[in-house]
């Protein structure tokens, strides 16, 4: 006789919600829109500011991976980190592009032989239509990740800098040819053989476009991605004179563990609303992202001198 091992209920379900609901929890939202080609539906998975507003527009923030047979986009709450930023007043949107897993053999094999290609147009579909629904700001456009997110938000900068204003790069691949090669060789085939492949993938050839504000970060103990994809793009920056912020980690590893480099790390990346910047065609003008409740961020002009009046309304140090 097969008897049933006894039940017992955690939480129930609306108890647990009440909990997200005392945390200010943000439920994400999977959304489809169609490819700019218009030929296949894309998913996406998007994380409101709790306080959300329609006929509000708000920063954007696009957290990526975008690697060969990975998948972003589920059924669940996600990262705790993706709520925080929710918190912050950013709208969190993820994405599954042509190439990624989830969908099937021939949809994943859409990668092969250039990384990039599907990963720029589909991800740029994606913020197009939150731009075209009205929730997220074309002039506050940001991306992060880690690793593959790394790699991805260099791209987003350089190949897609039409659309991107800054991101957070943490231990980038910056160009695959420095990667290794069971995991590279199987979606991109041999260097040799594909050099047009591996020169598109690569960040360091969009590098001439990049305008916007990015961040790297690396650990130059990095037994996985080595820190020469940072000196492969510093390098690239410094050939097309454009500025690029970097921070080492002495001797941390790929997850940057060992002492509080994660801490410090997750605190430069909460330092990304300070990156929102923009340039007017006619002037300078600094967007601050102090108040964000109602998606009203005070715009102040930069004055070489700001009167005290200036500096309360643009949230600036009495010193600045």
């Amino acid at each position: 006789m097969i008897r049933r091992p006894p039940r017992s209920t955690l939480s129930s379900s609306s108890a647990a919600s009440d909990v997200y609901k005392r945390q200010d929890w943000s439920y994400p939202k999977i959304i489809q829109f169609q490819s700019t080609d218009g030929t296949i539906s894309l998913d996406g998975i998007v994380t409101y500011p709790p306080n959300f507003k329609k006929g509000s527009r708000y920063p954007l923030i696009v957290h990526g991976y975008g690697m060969p047979g990975t998948q972003i986009v589920y059924n669940r709450w996600g990262s705790v980190w993706n709520q925080y930023l929710a918190q912050q007043g950013y709208i969190v949107f993820s994405m599954d592009a042509r190439g990624m897993s989830g969908r099937g053999e021939e949809f994943k094999n859409l990668s092969y032989g250039d990384m990039s290609k599907y990963l720029s147009k589909d991800t740029a579909a994606g913020v197009r239509y939150l731009v075209d629904i009205g929730v997220a700001d074309p002039d506050r456009i940001g991306a992060w990740g880690w690793s593959g997110g790394g790699y991805f938000t260099g791209l987003m900068l350089t190949k897609n800098a039409d659309l991107f204003d800054v991101g957070v790069s943490v231990a980038p691949v910056m160009d695959f040819r420095l990667y290794d090669t069971i995991y590279t060789e199987r979606s991109m085939g041999l260097p040799q053989e594909n050099k047009a492949g591996y020169d598109s993938t690569s960040v360091l050839t969009y590098v001439d476009r990049f305008k916007g504000k990015l961040l790297v970060m690396h650990g130059t103990g990095d037994d996985n991605v080595h820190s020469q994809n940072m000196t492969w793009l510093i390098e690239e920056f410094v050939k097309h004179d454009k500025q690029l912020d970097v921070f080492f980690y002495p001797n941390r590893p790929h997850g940057m563990s060992g002492g509080k480099a994660r801490k410090n790390l997750y605190k430069k990346i909460h330092e990304l609303r300070k990156y929102f910047t923009s340039i007017n065609k006619d002037e300078d003008y600094y967007v601050t992202l102090g108040n964000l409740a109602n998606a009203k961020p005070t715009i102040c002009l930069l004055y070489t001198s700001p009167s005290p009046r200036d500096r309360q309304k643009c949230r600036m140090p009495s010193s600045a």
